[in-house]
């Protein structure tokens, strides 16, 4: 039976997240990640077991489908996030790009997998991570202000809805 999955509110923020996932047992742990509004029903979701949420490694419980549709949780092994991470490293590294020189800037919602894979990336690399208010993308006039990236990459990930 793997252990009882650690639920996470979004708003307790990066921190909460590296402390958890340091936590993680190397063997089924799992971390769930919601807003508080939506705590809930990821506790339903995970206390029922859906099919397929067990998993070998530690993993992460992310939800989907919020823009366009109904909640769905899904399961992410980290193993497979910090590969899609390295893989991600060499694709720039082709590029001429050297990940852990560039400035991660990260808009999305760190409890969706867009706004997860950006900080896993950049912990991975070595490189620093930005999170970014999404009002400032509508200031532009303000970033170079608050993130100066002169001199060196930077790297955003954004997700249409």
């Amino acid at each position: 039976m793997p252990p009882a999955p650690i639920l996470l509110p979004a708003e307790a923020g990066l921190p909460a997240l590296v402390e958890a996932l340091a936590g993680l047992p190397r063997k089924g742990g799992v971390v769930g990640l919601a807003p508080a509004l939506e705590m809930e029903a990821l506790r339903q979701a995970l206390g029922e077991g859906p099919p397929g949420w067990e998993v070998e490694g530690p993993a992460v419980v992310v939800g989907s489908g919020g823009s366009g549709g109904g909640r769905r949780w899904c399961v992410q092994p980290l193993a497979r996030l910090e590969a899609s991470a390295a893989a991600t490293g060499e694709w720039l590294r082709g590029l001429g790009i050297e990940p852990s020189a560039a400035l991660v800037v990260n808009p999305l919602p760190w409890h969706h997998v867009s706004g997860l894979m950006p900080w896993l990336r950049a912990r991975q690399w070595g490189a620093e991570h930005c999170g970014l208010a999404p009002a400032r993308l509508r200031r532009p006039e303000e970033l170079a202000a608050a993130w100066p990236v002169r001199g060196r990459p930077a790297l955003l990930s954004l997700v249409p809805t």
